[in-house]
Order: structure tokens, then sequence, then C-alpha cells
């Protein structure tokens, strides 16, 4: 092993190495993002509404600003984001891209977004980011890591010497009286200078004022201009507005009756603003509206205003879009509408409601909650609720949404009405001397107590009358008091003075995922440049010795910054975070000023595995509450977040995952690589000392690869955890070459092979499953899996595939795969199956995705019966048969997924019950690194429920006849150590995946980390009686390497008739060796089939090492030496007869089979050997 111990001249090296591969990529960052971008037809038809894709680059035209999932307008409404297209004059919004323009850093919209700059209109951009939907199922682009404009060399971009130009919001035309408009320009810094008579504009004109904007009543010409330090001041703009006719101010509930595209007035108070949403007002009849987007209305909730805008319609809620505000004034907020659960309609949409006692189900963002009068769903998009399944809620209070189907959407939530709510705060935490902290409760009527000495507040302290100021540090604590109800809890707040002037990275950083700096402008922030992203944003680090808790290197966002790595700069902006939602805050400047101070010499890189050691088996086990970094991943991670790192020896250890690779130091985890190179899960451990390589397509890296030298880059957070960042800077690397296996259970006239594989979607459309793909597929069967007698398949999809023609029949789609088989040289296979009812099953619309089985009639044989239908429950009858065979299994309780089917067959005059299963995914689930912790397994209820019903099924079976043979076989969406699993197996039933060894005991591969969802488990009484295998042939492979579906298939061998006392067979060796007075060091013993005897006065010191597939001893001499036995094939038999031996180890898992053992042997088991997979005889 390399020794990476780093002294003081290997340091200044490896700091030189990295400036040039900083810098050297740096110039050609633009260059390469283009020359990787797809075109938008492209990106199109790679996009899946069922899933996300993250780091895809394309190129295309902007033209225009999404409006909904089916409309865009060229006049954007907001910078809130573009569309995109091939050509700069699309106008079929289904050739278009929609793109999302996030609020941080703002110098994306600032720079991008079509309302601050419409020139923008018809401009080549190349964007990175996640192909998904947006909009409704509209193809999107989010989370955009890198944006550019095509063409334009930003690298290194030119001073200006001219201020901007002005531009005006709206820009000249006709607009109604009282409209509002807003002048800027790009030049940071400038002063505006304007008239309104058309005179010529001078510095002695009227200086605008963004706050108050510039409102008009009559035709007007505004000329204005800009003018700025050290520039010479803009050309003159002129803008010309004529007035055109208001329409009559209108009821809500009459605007809400007007054709979709009508433009109307109305009144209301706002009560509400719903972030990333839309506003909702409502007038004094109860009639609301919403307004789309929230930040267009100029307004606080309460404030009573009058609007104009387009009545618009988005997924069946009514809407005003292009809004202006006319008027606005304070008024009192509406009491909400007391309704029942049916109130979630159609009739209060839109409005301020309060549904009393209710009880919640539900996690995420999606809940249900239910009253006595039934049911209704609860969108939290935020998740910041606080709403908890299980729980039962006094009130809630939301609006009425609709998106397909109506929702409340919750603003506040009270648990308990007996008791005043508790005090919350306007700041807490780190704030600027000055800043005034605001107190209240959402209890009406409440009167509020505090004290600022940290003294338990009661009603005789001080009354809150007003706000508090802080200047120094303090701790408030207060409660809350109101006549006929229990007092709030002390809610305690605690506040320190920070100094904003002064603030180094390490302080902006914090010891937290999100900087007490938030929000706050930092002055003059000092950093050296380690790492130029693109034009608009770099990473800067300070040259400290880190701490081991608060990273000291951010991010820095400002357009055209023109920053070089080693670059020493004093930064000025505000700090901000981005991601949130299902992601990770990550903490960045926006920068308004930098200042470049000089050059130094780049910060040491840290080494992991040497300098830092990763937590190797926790993410979070305190849910935030303690931040520790030395014992949570998730928070080792963000401690060095942005700062300069080295992964020595990293070792990939799976196959690229969304155009990443996981990587991990050999050296820091705690885990025994599997037979694929990868890291499997436990119970106990996801794997958090593993990473993500970011930026790896089309570098062809497998799972076994390590680098042959260090990785160095910086750690950043996205959507699946934390990744790698070098800038696209690859070492060469080490190829491990992993081969598909090859089963090691041979195929044995009287035991049976049965088998489980998901063949991932496969129907008899070559649309949607090709040639290529039904070859490949085959070609397993009979190569790796060695033709089974009974296959479960999984993911069956009817004739046509995923065309919705209304037909569920998949003859064809089993025949197809038959002849491939047939072809490959397999066995003519027959199937069988349960045609679902159309559009039941889940997964993709048209597809009927099913479950059935393909078996060997010159094998095994389907018990006669009937085939039951879509609707009909399988029985048992009395004497322990399927009253269907094949039949579903309870499908009522199996809605909109994959129903269980259970069918019975007969082998060699033996009967066995096998259920296929594919329950529900894990779909909507939170990621692993989720800003929830523990992570939200919002699909996990309903898979335990349907364990259950398959669990209850088997026991109806057994109670007809307990000596019943039953298997279950198929995807269960769930790891072996969880309570689906357990739920499912119920004390009757054993997971032969329990048995396989560790290193071999995964079928999945899932954003880097290795798992089992594919199961087999056999009533208890088979449990002695069967051997697995779990065949990788396809979850760390790659196309390219002849993976052929997503997961890998597993074997199991059952002996039905075993038990019965049938004689082992006897076997005669091939090989007989007979040593006396026999003298080595060392015998080893490798021909296939040996007979050894060791007679009297044999000295053998070091031992005997057997590598057969059978062996026997025999003899007087064995009693004092130790035999290490290690076949090197499977389904090796070692016959003791009876023999005493001084000292056994059995290597490995290819021991079958251990006869005639002495009771007083002593065996040590080693290398994944374990009795529980041997069979004594």
């Amino acid at each position: 092993m390399k020794n990476y111990g780093l002294n003081f001249i290997s340091k200044i090296a490896l700091s030189f190495f990295l400036v040039l591969s900083m810098i050297l990529p740096h110039f050609a960052i633009v260059k390469a993002e283009a020359t990787g971008a797809i075109g938008i037809d492209e990106a199109i038809s790679q996009f899946d509404p069922a899933s996300v894709k993250p780091n895809v680059t394309v190129e295309g035209y902007i033209v225009g600003f999404a409006k909904s999932e089916t409309s865009y307008v060229i006049e954007a409404e907001t910078d809130t984001n573009i569309a995109i297209a091939d050509t700069p004059g699309e106008s079929d919004v289904k050739k278009m891209l929609y793109i999302q323009l996030p609020n941080s850093p703002a110098s994306i919209r600032t720079e991008f977004g079509l309302k601050t700059n419409p020139s923008n209109l018809g401009k080549k951009v190349v964007i990175t980011g996640s192909l998904e939907k947006y909009f409704g199922n509209h193809a999107g682009l989010k989370s955009p890591t890198f944006i550019q404009f095509v063409g334009n060399d930003t690298s290194d971009p030119e001073e200006p010497t001219q201020v901007a130009t002005v531009k005006a919001s709206p820009t000249a035309g006709e607009v109604y009286a009282g409209t509002k408009v807003t002048l800027s320009t790009a030049t940071p810094n400038a002063t505006i200078y304007y008239t309104t008579d058309g005179s010529e504009p001078t510095t002695e004109s009227t200086v605008y004022n963004a706050s108050s904007g510039i409102v008009i009543n009559e035709a007007t010409t505004i000329k204005a201009f800009a003018t700025a330090t050290d520039l010479e001041d803009s050309e003159v703009a002129t803008f010309d507005y004529t007035i055109k006719t208001a329409p009559t101010a209108i009821s809500i509930e009459e605007a809400r009756n007007k054709a979709i595209g009508d433009e109307v007035i109305v009144s209301g108070i706002v009560t509400a603003k719903l972030e990333t949403a839309t506003a909702h007002i409502q007038d004094e009849t109860g009639a609301a509206i919403a307004i789309y987007p929230a930040d267009s209305l100029a307004a606080n909730v309460g404030d009573l205003v009058t609007v104009q805008g387009k009545v618009d319609e988005y997924s069946g809620l009514k809407q005003l879009t292009k809004i202006s505000l006319i008027s606005k004034s304070a008024a009192t907020l509406p009491e909400p509408q007391v309704v029942t659960s049916v109130g979630i309609a159609e009739d209060n949409e839109s409005r301020l409601v309060t549904l009393i006692n209710i009880e919640i189900t539900g996690s995420g963002q999606n809940f249900t909650g239910t009253d006595a009068a039934g049911t209704f769903a609860i969108y939290d998009k935020l998740r910041d609720s606080g709403l908890v399944s299980g729980k039962t809620y006094g009130e809630i209070t939301g609006i009425v949404g609709q998106f397909t189907n109506h929702q409340l959407l919750p603003i506040r939530i009270i648990e308990d009405t007996t008791k005043v709510q508790d005090v919350q705060a306007s700041h807490t935490g780190g704030v600027t001397a000055g800043t005034d902290v605001t107190l209240s409760t959402i209890t009406e009527g409440a009167s509020i107590y505090y004290t600022v000495d940290g003294s338990t507040p009661t009603t005789a302290s001080t009354e809150y009358t007003g706000a508090i100021t802080v200047n120094n540090p303090m701790t408030i604590k207060a409660i809350a008091v109101k006549a006929g109800l229990t007092n709030s809890a002390v809610a305690t707040f605690v506040y320190e003075i920070i100094d904003t002037d002064n603030a180094t990275i390490s302080e902006i950083q914090g010891a937290n995922h999100t900087s007490p700096y938030a929000g706050l402008q930092v002055n003059d922030v000092d950093g050296i440049v380690t790492f130029v992203i693109d034009a608009s944003n770099f990473i800067m680090q300070e040259n400290t010795s880190f701490d081991g808790v608060k990273s000291t290197a951010i991010k820095v966002n400002k357009s055209s910054h023109g920053v070089s790595v080693g670059d020493a700069v004093k930064v000025t902006g505000n700090v901000t975070e981005a991601g949130g939602n299902t992601r990770l805050k990550d903490t960045q400047i926006a920068a308004t000023e930098i200042e470049k101070t000089g050059m130094a010499a780049v910060p040491e890189t840290l080494v992991i595995g040497e300098d830092l050691f990763p937590p190797n088996r926790i993410i979070d086990n305190d849910s935030f509450a303690i931040y520790d970094p030395n014992e949570d991943g998730i928070d080792f991670w963000e401690s060095i977040e942005y700062m300069l790192v080295s992964f020595p020896e990293a070792r990939v250890v799976g196959p690229m995952y969304n155009n990443d690779s996981p990587i991990v130091v050999p050296n820091t985890t705690n885990n025994t690589f599997n037979v694929n190179g990868g890291l499997n899960i436990a119970a106990d451990d996801y794997n958090p000392e593993k990473i993500m390589l970011e930026g790896v397509s089309g570098k062809n890296y497998e799972s076994g690869d390590h680098f042959n030298d260090a990785l160095i880059g910086f750690v950043e957070n996205f959507s699946d955890g934390y990744r790698l960042n070098t800038n696209k800077v690859f070492p060469e690397v080490t190829k491990a070459n992993i081969q598909q296996e090859v089963t090691h259970l041979e195929p044995v006239a009287d035991k049976l092979n049965l088998a489980s594989y998901n063949i991932e979607n496969f129907s008899n459309n070559k649309d949607n499953t090709s040639d290529e793909k039904a070859a490949k597929i085959a070609s397993t069967f009979v190569n790796n899996m060695k033709s089974p007698d009974i296959i479960t398949l999984v993911e069956v999809q009817d004739n046509d595939g995923q065309t919705d023609s209304g037909n569920a029949d998949a003859s064809e789609s089993y025949l197809r795969l038959i002849n491939a088989i047939k072809v490959a040289g397999g066995p003519q296979y027959d199937w069988i199956d349960v045609m679902p009812i159309n559009n039941t099953s889940g997964g993709a619309p048209g597809g009927n995705i099913r479950v059935g089985y393909l078996y060997n009639p010159e094998r095994v044989s389907l018990v006669d019966g009937i085939n039951g239908t879509g609707k009909q429950a399988n029985a048992w009858t009395e004497k322990g048969s399927l009253a269907l065979n094949p039949g579903f299994v309870n499908p009522s309780k199996f809605e909109d997924t994959r129903k269980p089917i259970a069918a019975e067959f007969e082998f060699q005059e033996e009967r066995v019950v096998v259920i296929g299963a594919h329950l529900n995914s894990k779909g909507g689930d939170d990621s692993l690194w989720s800003p929830t912790q523990p992570p939200v397994l919002g699909s996990e209820p309903e898979r335990i429920e349907l364990a259950q019903v398959i669990n209850d099924f088997i026991d109806e079976g057994l109670a007809k006849d307990p000596d019943v043979n039953i298997v279950v076989a198929g995807d269960m969406n769930d790891f072996e150590f969880t309570p689906a699993l357990e739920t499912l197996k119920g004390g009757v039933l054993t997971n032969m995946v329990d048995k396989a060894p560790v290193e071999d005991r995964f079928s999945y591969y899932f954003q880097g980390n290795n798992q089992v969802l594919d199961h087999i488990l056999v009533s208890n009484n088979l449990a002695e009686v069967t051997e697995i295998d779990m065949i990788h042939i396809n979850a760390n492979f790659t196309e390219a390497q002849g993976r052929a579906s997503d997961h890998d298939p597993v074997l199991v061998q059952i002996d039905l008739k075993s038990g019965k006392d049938e004689t082992p067979e006897p076997i005669i060796p091939e090989n007989v060796y007979n040593y006396n007075n026999y003298k080595t060091g060392k015998l080893i013993m490798n021909r296939p089939s040996i007979s050894l005897t060791l007679g009297e006065n044999t000295d053998i010191k070091n031992g005997i090492a057997v590598f057969s597939e059978y062996a026997e001893f025999h003899g007087v001499g064995f009693a004092d030496k130790t035999v290490t036995i290690s076949p090197k094939k499977g389904n090796a038999i070692i016959d003791f007869k009876g023999t005493k031996i001084g000292k056994i180890i059995i290597e490995g898992n290819h021991v079958k089979e251990i006869r005639n053992l002495p009771s007083d042997a002593d065996i040590t088991y080693k290398k994944g050997a374990s009795p529980e997979t041997i069979e004594f005889n």
C-alpha cells in the first residue's frame, strides 16, 4: 500500500499540482460543458415523468416563460423560469423544455430571468441540471448547477466602460391606470435619473426610488439614464405608456365563472402566501381565488387588495395570473370557515378553512386527514407543517387547494386546543446588534410575558407590548396566557451577536447545517480562490487550520466574477442557504462586491483516510439535534463542505448512477467489499463513508475499479447526499474486470431448482423491450441460471407494453421470452399467469405489469385447477391445495399495485405452492441523506400491510395442511432486515437470503449501495433442505458488461424428498492415497476426488490443505493433525468416515455436505463458511 503521509515538501508539491489542475480545466469548462450538451428534442425523448435524471446538460434557445403544463408566454411574469427549444422561434409547447431558475444564487435570475432581461429572448444557453417533471408532467430541468450563454467568453470578461442601459417593467405600451413601472440596470450600485414629461433627464432630474416605482395614471413618457462611479453614463432610454380602459371591478365569485383569459378586477383580503406557489384572496362573501405566482402580489397576509389579472386554471385550480396591484390597505384577516372533510371541495376552493379533531396518517408531503365525516388529502409541500402520522389534532387551518383533486394546504395546526399555543420569535440564534425581535402566539387574545435574564417567566414578568431590541447576547424566555386555557410551555430563544464586518468563512459556515449568518450581509470576507466552477461561481477557502467542525471554505456566486485559482479576495454579499425542501442546504455567499488583494498559496489539501476519517456506520442518529461530525456521516461531510480534499486509492463500489460513480477510500470502511467490489447495506449500516464522484459520464468506471492516484477536489451536497467534484480531473484506473457469475447450484435430477427474476418491464413491444435485451435475458436463463425448473417472473407487461390499448393479455410477451430461451439453447418452457384488470396494477399506464411463471414441463407440472380471474381471490381446499390454480392472493387488498399470485406445481410426486409477489415500490421515500432524519419511508406502511396479507394467506394454508410446501419468491422492494420482511416471514417462513454469505447478499444497486430487494422464502419445513445462490449478473454491471435487467436473479435448490429415510449414495474416490511413516512440512491435496489415509508415524508439521470436491479421511495419523478444507468448486462433499482429527478448518462456501463427522470434532469456520449452509449426514 502506498504511504500517503504528507511531509512539508510533499504538501507544497501537492498544492502546486492542485493549482495547475484547477486552473487548466477552468479555461475549458464552458467549452467542455457545451460540447457534452444534448439538444432539446433529445432531452425530451430521455425524459421520464416518473424519475429524476441528474446532471443532464442541454443546449437551446430561450423562447418564453413557462406558464403551465400546456402553455407559455413570451412576456415573462417573473424570473422564476425560462422555456427553451431547439429553434429560436419555436411555438409548440411540446417541443420546449422548462428550465427552473432558483432564487439562490440571486445572480441566476438577475442574469437569465426573462422578466428582468426581455432581450434574452432568442439567446442560446447551455444548462446542466436534473431532468425531471416541472409544471405538472412537463419535461423540465430543475436545480441547475451550470448555466451559461453560448458563445460568450465569460472565463475572462472585459471590464465594462459604460453603465448598462436602463430597462423598464412592464415594457412600453398600453397599461392600466395605476400600473407601477419599475426601472433597473444590470450595473451594480448605479443611480437612475428619470423624467416623466418627455424632457431629457440629467443628474438634476428625479432619482429613481425602487421601493415606490413610477405609477402610471395617464399617458406618460419616461426617459431615464443611469450613472455609476468610474463608468460612462448609460444611453438615455425612452418608454412610452398609454392608458387602456380598465374592466369594471367584479366579485371574486363572478371572476371564478369568467372564461379563461378574461381580464378582471377583484378585491379581497390576502389569506395566505404559500412559498413557491400561490397567494390566496377572499372577499366578504367567503368566495376566494388563487393568485399565481405568490411573489407577484406585493402585499402581506391580512392586507385588503384590489388586483387586476387574467383568469386562468392550473390542474383544476382557478387562479389569476399576470396581476397588477391597484390598491392595498390594512384589514382584518377573516375568520376561517369551520368545515368537515366534505368541505375540502370545489365550493370552498382557495378559502381559509378550519377542520376539527383530525386524525393524521401519511408522511413526507402527503397526508390523509380523517374526521367524523370522512377523509381528505393534505399536501405539505415544504414539509414544515409539523404534522405527525398517528396523531390527532384539535384544529388544522389552511387553504383549500387543488392539484387534480382537492386538498388542504396546511397553514396552522393546533394539537391541543385546551392550551395556549407556544410563543414564537421572529428571530433566533445569531443576530446583528440592534435587531428587533417580535414575539407572537397563534392563540388569539393571549398575553405574552417574558424575561431576558434567563429566569422562568410568570404573569408577574414583563408583559410583551412591542419589539425587544437585542444589542448583546441574550436569552429570552416567554409564556403565553389566556383565561380558560392552560398556559403555554416556556419558550426559550438564545441570541448571539454576530459581527458581519469581521466574519471569517468558518464562522459563516458555523457548527451546523445552516449558517448563523443566513440572510445577513457580510463584508470583506477573506479567502483564497481554490476552485473556479464557471463564470458565475467559485470556491474560496481561508488559510487556517481545520477544527474538525466548521468548514473553512464556501461557494461564492457572482456573475462575471473574473477571479482565478490562487487569487486572494475580499467578498461582500448576502449569506444564503441553497437547496432545501427534499435536499440538504448548503451555505453560499451571493456576492455584491469582490476585491482582489493579490495572489496566495492554495490552502493545504486534507487527505481522507489520513487526516480525516468519515463515520462508517451512522448517517444520523439524533434527528440533527446534535452536530457531531465524528459520529454522524451527514454532519461529517457537511463539516468539510467545499474544502479541498484528497481521496487516495479511491475504489469504485458500483456502476455509474446518474452520471456519478460511488467511491470509498478503502481504509475508511468497516465493511468487507462484496463479490462485485461493492458495499452492502445492513440494518445499522448504510455506508456513510461512501461518496459519489461527480461528472463521470463517458468514463466507463465499473464496480471494483480503483484509481491509481489520488482524486482531488471539493465536497458538495446534492439530492442524493454528498459528492466529490474534481472539475472532471480523473487519474487513471486499474480495472477490476468483474465477471458475470454462473450459478454453483448444478441441476440435480431429484432436486427442484426454482428462481425469482425481475426482468424489468419485459413485453412483446420492441419499442419498449429491444431484441437485444430479450436475447440477453434469455441467455442468462440458460448460461447463468442453468435453466431452472420454475421461474417466478417479475415485471412482465402485456403484449403491447406501455401502449394503453385496453388489452391486458401478455401471452405474446411470455412466448417471446420462451422462444428466445429456446434459441439460446434452453428447454421449451410453458407459462402461466392471471390476467389483471386493465390499469389496476400500477406501473406504466397501459403496461399492466404483473407476476407470472415459466416452468419446464419436462420437470414439473401444473396441478390441475381453475385459472382465476383478475377479481377472484384464491383460497385453500380442505386438503391444503389451492382452490384456484393459479389465482391472485386477496387482490382487493392490492389496489393499484401488483397482485401476488399463487400456483401449485408437482415435482416427482411432491407438491409445492409458489407465491409470486412484487410489493409496492419505495417511490416517494426520502433519500437516506434527506433533510428529514430519520428519512420518512412513506411507502413502508403499505408494504407491511401487503406482506401481512400474504402471510395471512399462508397461515390459512398451514392450518389446512401443516406439511404443505410453500415458496414465496419475487421483488419485495425491501431489505432482508426490515419490518416488511419480518412480517412476511411471520414465524412460518425462512428467508433463504439470510443464509447466503454476507459478501454474496445483494440483488440490486441504488445510490451507490448494494442491497437485497429480491427474495425467496420457504416454509420452515423446507429451510434445511434448501440451498440459495444469488447470481450476480446485472446489479453491479453496465450494459457494456452484459447487463440484461436492473435486478440479479435469485435461485434456490430444494430437496423435496430429503428426510424421507434415504441413505446418501456412496461415492467411490478417483484417487487413493495411503501414507505411513511419512514426513513433510505441509501436505496439499489438489485432485478433485480423493481418499486419504494417514497411518502411524506420520509427521506433517504445517497441516493438511484439501482443495478437493470430494474427500474422505481414514487412519489414526489424523488424530493430532490440522486439516484445512477449502474446495475450489461448489457442492463439495466431505466424508470423515468417523475418523478422529485434531482440528478441522472449513473455508469458503463451497462445502455442501459433511458425512460421518465425529461428535467431538473441533471445527472452525472461516472466510464465509457457516454450518447453517452445510448439510450434515
